[in-house]
């Protein structure tokens, strides 16, 4: 068995996942991973075990689930589970334009859950980035693309799946979607692995990335921003983001994709933007000591852009220094609901106080 939505990385606590919300290319169709959450054990800011879910301590269940561990601390959780597939139809499709990637991307989304993809992600090719993927890519897909990424300063990808058991089923389900979408005739690429090693895709592309990188492993730094932007706005911020990286060297991956609301549970803790499509936008940097701050000060920039433009982004993972900018980040509603679960549930602020959430 497996579970329905699936975070792009693994290597992670299932407590501090659902401690934020969960997010990866199946959200989509499944939402996040709260999304799936049946039940959960909590031991509260008053050290009472407190046994929760949908029709029991509701009000701390939904809080809980994105509650940036505020008001306790998981123990347990019972996730909704489906079949695990036997194989996985794995695809990257690339473009030179950004209004076709987002626009066949937002397609894709719009579809029944048996019709189209699985799993629906994109990425950005910045400042001529080379592809570098020896686990996906022959030595002669690579140098093509290169070739094509070359001719421009951003390209984008669009990364798919498809899950099956039949193989005759899925090449006739997936030859009809691509005859649908916009990418550059002649580059679509595909694989067939297992439904494990596509999960742990992530996994392995990043530990390549730090061997060439001939570095200590422990010296590697991740400053990573990650954006919730709405699907008005999409266009804006994407001049803006690619002006202001325009001179970095793209160490690392930049990951846009869509995202359906009505796919997350609004009395969860967790934050997004209010319109029906939204997009998921990730600066996921791979640097040494010595380059992390340039990548750190893009991050402020692109956030300022934000702020002086006034798209309402949301930040995913956010680390806010002032009460003021988190009242801000939650909205009027769902701050007055978390102070209120802030006073039932941890009334003395011990959980979590180095996010300044309470304590200022």
């Amino acid at each position: 068995m497996s579970m329905r939505s699936w975070v792009d990385y693994l290597y992670l606590t299932v407590g501090g996942t659902l401690s934020n919300g969960g997010v990866g290319g199946m959200v989509f169709q499944h939402g996040p991973m709260v999304s799936s959450v049946l039940e959960l054990d909590v031991i509260t800011g008053k050290g009472e075990m407190v046994t929760c879910s949908p029709e029991l301590h509701s009000d701390l269940f939904n809080g809980v689930l994105g509650g940036l561990g505020q008001l306790g601390i998981i123990t347990r959780a019972r996730i909704s589970l489906r079949p695990t597939p036997a194989k996985v139809r794995w695809l990257r499709l690339f473009y030179t334009d950004f209004d076709s990637l987002t626009s066949d991307q937002e397609f894709l989304i719009s579809l029944r859950d048996t019709v189209g993809f699985d799993y629906v992600e994109g990425q950005v090719l910045l400042n001529h980035q080379q592809v570098d993927d020896p686990n996906f890519f022959s030595i002669e897909e690579a140098e093509r693309i290169n070739q094509l990424t070359a001719e421009f300063n951003a390209m984008y990808l669009l990364e798919v799946a498809v899950f099956f058991d039949s193989t005759s089923l899925v090449d006739q389900k997936v030859e009809g979607l691509l005859q649908r979408l916009s990418f550059v005739p002649g580059f679509a690429f595909s694989k067939d692995v297992s439904h494990l090693e596509f999960l742990n895709r992530v996994y392995t592309e990043e530990e390549h990335r730090k061997s060439s990188m001939a570095v200590d492993p422990s010296k590697i730094r991740h400053p990573w921003l990650n954006l919730f932007v709405p699907k008005s706005r999409i266009r804006d911020f994407q001049t803006g983001a690619e002006g202001i990286l325009q001179n970095i060297n793209p160490t690392g991956v930049v990951l846009l994709y869509p995202m359906n609301r009505n796919r997350w549970n609004e009395n969860m803790t967790v934050v997004v933007p209010d319109e029906d499509v939204f997009y998921s936008v990730e600066f996921l940097w791979t640097s040494t000591e010595q380059d992390w701050k340039n990548l750190e000060a893009g991050n402020n920039e692109i956030l300022g852009f934000c702020h002086r433009q006034g798209v309402q982004a949301k930040q995913y993972l956010a680390h806010y220094k002032s009460r003021t900018d988190w009242m801000e980040h939650f909205g009027e509603v769902k701050w007055k609901r978390f102070m209120q679960l802030k006073q039932t549930y941890d009334p003395k602020a011990l959980l979590s106080p180095e996010q300044h959430i309470f304590t200022n």
